[in-house]
């Protein structure tokens, strides 16, 4: 009897999971954008021991202090003070748990809400597909900016209400992407089979079509999140974003503007942020997007 080599009896999942781990690692946008996004996570998480003042702690004597590579900075604030004395070091790393908690909750919400409509749409058909198909026609034809805006001048101004209006407002990809993944799989052989098993349609839904279709869900969950803090962005320099004095980066953007003539870098550090932590999470999101797709090379 010959022989049996260690490939023969290796797992398919593990072959599988091997495959899309060599092309992760020959992916440069993916590894660039997976490299900044979790050093600003980690930032994020580390801020109460990486920040050496109070983010909320105001000292009128010290404000508009420059950053450090500036004429006139201070040791003691590497980034410079706001206008009302805050140092921005402070105020960037605790702005910047703000702006992921809301742009990962919104997604989640989102997720949730996107997902499970449809997940019905596309499985059931009928009836259910027309009216939840009009639901999402509906929300596309609303405008996002204006309606949370509206929202949010009625409903008051906090992070919460940020939160369920980003949440309730951006689900409609999720249900694009699902309606349709599903209309493909729902006639597919193992779901027939597992059909005659058995199974309920609960149980075929979430054990044999959702593990197939999490793969875009993923990707669409990255673009989804960095939507979010764009929206936020976008409502904070309104004026309708989140409180003050939560920093949050579009707060401090907002609050920068203001000085953008004289002290542009109140308005230009949290705004690099910004624009980092949403290109690290969309390079994220297009490396997934290569890497699961199965028309990758090996």
């Amino acid at each position: 009897m010959g022989s049996v080599s260690p490939e023969s009896i290796a797992a398919p999942g593990g072959r599988f999971f091997s495959r899309k781990l060599r092309r992760s690692l020959r992916h440069a946008s993916f590894l660039l954008g997976l490299v900044l996004l979790a050093a600003i996570v980690a930032a994020a998480i580390l801020a109460p021991l990486l920040a050496s003042h109070d983010p909320y702690e105001q000292d009128l004597a010290n404000r508009l202090i420059p950053p450090f590579w500036m004429d006139g900075s201070e040791p003691a604030h590497l980034l410079g003070t706001d206008q009302l004395g805050r140092d921005l070091l402070a105020r960037l790393l605790f702005g910047a748990r703000v702006s992921l908690a809301i742009g990962f909750a919104a997604m989640l919400m989102s997720a949730a809400i996107g997902i499970s409509l449809g997940l019905l749409a596309g499985f059931f058909g009928g009836w259910v597909d027309t009216a939840i198909s009009f639901l999402i026609t509906a929300r596309l034809a609303l405008p996002v900016i204006l309606v949370a805006l509206a929202v949010v001048a009625l409903a008051g101004s906090s992070l919460t209400v940020v939160i369920i209006v980003l949440g309730s407002l951006i689900w409609d990809r999720f249900a694009l992407v699902t309606r349709a993944s599903v209309q493909q799989l729902r006639g597919a052989e193992f779901v027939t089979a597992a059909s005659l098993q058995g199974l309920s349609s609960l149980q075929i839904v979430v054990r044999e079509i959702l593990p197939n279709i999490f793969n875009s869900l993923i990707v669409i969950a990255t673009l989804e999140t960095a939507g979010a803090i764009i929206f936020e962005a976008a409502l904070s320099f309104l004026g309708l974003g989140v409180p003050p004095p939560l920093p949050s980066w579009g707060r401090m953007v907002a609050e920068g503007k203001a000085e953008i003539l004289f002290n542009s870098w109140l308005i230009t550090i949290p705004g690099a942020m910004l624009f980092l932590l949403v290109l690290a999470i969309n390079l994220v999101g297009d490396g997934l997007r290569d890497i699961v797709s199965p028309d990758s090379r090996n």
